[in-house]
């Protein structure tokens, strides 16, 4: 100890510069106030989470779990190896067993890959969408909000599919032709 002195003294004495040694009040700060916990500004939110909270908030109970359900699966990263339906499925189970009563799943509109297609009109937040994208592939998504109506572009909980090991995200996709909707009511 007396050596670690010695040298901590011919440092300060070498180099005017160094600051003294520093008392143990000055490593450990004085533990804030509770006034001062109180003062610490909200979170910032995303443009992104107020959109969302905007479109649960808007949406019908059944679609309200739905997205909520979407929202914790993508945000925890949940996997869901398998396809694109696998995805809608396990949201769609996640959303009934959370919501407050005990939802249906209705089916809105019926066609087929050929046609007809839903009209978007009918589309509401929540809704489970089977569309043909325009390589004619078919695809599950579940409908969160337009992005731009007038060309048929929504904000989408997706899944990419093909057994791949990443969890489901938002994105905006072509929804021109829907030819099945599910809604849970």
């Amino acid at each position: 100890m007396h050596v670690a002195l010695i040298g901590a003294l011919l440092l300060n004495a070498c180099s005017p510069e160094v600051a003294p040694p520093q008392t143990p009040a000055q490593f450990f700060p004085p533990e804030p106030s509770s006034a001062a916990l109180y003062a610490l500004p909200p979170p910032v939110e995303s443009q992104e989470d107020a959109e969302l909270d905007a479109v649960e908030r808007s949406a019908t109970p059944g679609g309200r779990a739905v997205l909520q359900a979407a929202r914790a699966m993508i945000v925890s990263g949940v996997v869901v190896k398998g396809s694109c339906w696998d995805f809608a499925s396990a949201v769609y189970k996640k959303a009934q067993t959370t919501s407050e009563r005990k939802a249906k799943q209705k089916t809105v509109f019926r066609g087929n890959r050929n046609g007809p297609y839903a009209s978007p009109a009918i589309l509401q937040p929540g809704d489970w969408l089977f569309i043909l994208h325009d390589d004619g592939v078919e695809h599950s998504t579940i409908f969160v909000r337009w992005y731009d109506p007038a060309q048929h572009l929504a904000v989408v909980a997706n899944y990419i599919g093909g057994q791949r090991e990443v969890p489901g995200d938002y994105r905006v996709m072509d929804v021109s032709q829907i030819y099945n909707v599910t809604r849970l009511d």
